[in-house]
């Protein structure tokens, strides 16, 4: 290959020198038809076109024209450098070609023939393919250049008018024995810069992409969209979808692959990093009587509370039955919050019943001891019920001597708050 060009849209084309010796030198040295391959590195898809090179003109025969080297303008248009030197003719040109017109290869037989051998465009155009577009930009020549340098063979693209060609020299030297011997030959090399008078509409095969924001953070559960920014013809996120924008909820880093209207990709990516929702705990719904006090307490090491009936402390003193929630905020932004529901109910104590009612262990894992001491002997009925005063346990039991402690089973109940109510017929005593 002699000349190899990168496309914005990430393609490879490449051109061979010359005409290839398909099947044998002589056809190689006659044929005017060279191949162009295009690779596509996304898709492993290869193509082939054909261009055709220069005639026989003067001195200079079929077989003297090189292609010098190749390099992209666009897409689909490309800058060429064609030369060849024979008996004092020099024609050293450059010409933008077209591939959109071009047909892709399909096969290498042409009614018994190679592609090299059915020689030149006219020829190829009744097997219905045609060749890249030519199209004369100007002569190296005119431009400048020295004849006492030897072919061009570097060419590359400065911007919309401008270019830039080297002259190959061999490294300098030579070996005319074609044993090995090197002699130098003083070749010396050059860099020209030529300036067009016509733009080429080149696009810059290679484009630089930055993420609008490279970091963002959001809470556990609260969604987030990541936007790769407008302005773009097509979007791949790492995830596989297309869109501009990419809701997640999951912390990690994605990347995101962006093509511009000339095809050019360039990729970026974004870390969401996720924190926690804050952990809050009041407890288990809880019962107390009036003669008790209860503190709900959140939690130290948050940014801001908030209570349900407005304050803003750590802490809030419950005096009466309600449900109470709290709301608090960490360093990251993040809330989270928690329910209590507080029962108060009134701690009687009917002087007729008289005695002191103890209730251990308070809270219990299931079995709970009751001591009476001084209660007037005789028989009393327990009812147990829960928060909203449905009763659960009623039994009798009967109180003998001034320091009495009975057990009662709670173990096939669920954990939470009941109300305990001893009763005769002198009064009641209620426990929680």
């Amino acid at each position: 290959m002699k000349g190899v060009a990168y496309t914005p849209n990430g393609k490879i084309y490449a051109i061979i020198q010359s005409p290839a010796d398909n099947p044998t030198v002589a056809v190689g040295n006659t044929g005017r038809l060279v191949r162009m391959v295009e690779i596509d590195p996304q898709t492993d898809e290869v193509r082939q076109f054909v261009y055709e090179m220069n005639p026989e003109t003067g001195q200079i025969r079929t077989r003297d024209w090189k292609v010098g080297d190749l390099v992209a303008v666009n897409n689909n248009e490309f800058l060429l450098v064609e030369h060849a030197e024979r008996n004092g003719w020099n024609v050293k040109n450059i010409y933008k070609i077209d591939i959109s017109g071009a047909t892709a290869l399909t096969t290498e037989d042409f009614g018994g023939q190679t592609l090299e051998q059915v020689g030149n465009a006219s020829g190829l155009a009744a097997f219905g393919v045609n060749v890249v577009q030519k199209e004369f930009v100007f002569d190296l020549l005119e431009a400048g250049w020295d004849l006492s340098h030897d072919k061009p063979e570097g060419l590359t693209i400065i911007n919309d008018s401008t270019i830039a060609v080297v002259n190959d020299n061999d490294f300098g030297i030579d070996s005319p024995a074609g044993d090995g011997s090197v002699t130098f030959t003083g070749k010396t090399t050059r860099l020209y810069i030529f300036g067009l008078s016509n733009p080429l509409g080149y696009e810059f095969p290679l484009c630089s992409y930055t993420i609008p924001v490279s970091t963002q953070e959001t809470c556990e559960g609260q969604a987030v969209v990541l936007d790769a920014g407008p302005g773009y013809a097509a979007y791949l996120w790492s995830d596989g979808s297309t869109s501009q924008t990419l809701e997640t909820t999951d912390a990690g880093i994605y990347s995101v692959i962006v093509t511009d209207e000339a095809g050019c990709k360039a990729s970026d990516e974004t870390e969401l990093i996720v924190w926690p929702l804050p952990t809050v705990n009041l407890g288990n719904d809880t019962l107390i009587s009036t003669l008790e006090t209860l503190v709900l307490d959140a939690g130290a090491g948050f940014d801001t509370y908030l209570w349900s009936d407005g304050s803003d402390g750590q802490t809030l003193e419950v005096l009466e039955t309600g449900a109470y929630s709290v709301t608090v905020t960490d360093a990251n932004g993040c809330i989270g919050t928690d329910e209590v529901i507080v029962t108060v109910i009134n701690s009687v104590k009917d002087l007729a019943v008289g005695g002191q009612l103890n209730l251990f262990p308070n809270p219990s894992s299931g079995l709970v001891n009751l001591t009476f001491k001084e209660f007037i002997p005789g028989n009393y009925t327990l009812v147990l019920m829960d928060i909203t005063g449905r009763p659960l346990l009623n039994r009798e039991i009967n109180i003998q001597s001034e320091m009495e402690t009975q057990p009662v089973d709670l173990s096939s109940f669920p954990k939470g708050s009941y109300v305990l109510r001893i009763g005769s017929g002198q009064g009641t005593w209620i426990k929680s």
